[in-house]
């Protein structure tokens, strides 16, 4: 029984967390960058795997974070664009 109740939460969670990735294709988000890999999170938690520019651009806007069109889901975040 217990078993099946984990089963069904960590199904729920992944589902859950698909559709609120979803939700977000196409929005462009700021995006803190996580060492040389490309990757990085929004502000609300979604791990996204950038292409483009790695670094920041120079100009305005928050250090480090890079505006990133968000395109498509992975399969435990998204692939991003960097915007400009």
């Amino acid at each position: 029984m217990k078993k099946r109740r984990v089963g069904a939460l960590k199904r729920l969670s992944r589902d859950k967390g698909r559709m609120f990735r979803e939700r977000h294709v196409g929005r462009v988000a700021g995006v803190l960058p996580e060492g040389p890999d490309g990757a990085g999170w929004t502000d609300n938690y979604i791990r996204v795997q950038m292409a483009g520019s790695g670094s920041a651009p120079d100009g305005p806007g928050v250090p480090g974070v890079v505006e990133v069109k968000l395109a498509e889901l992975t399969a435990d975040g998204m692939l991003g664009v960097v915007a400009g």
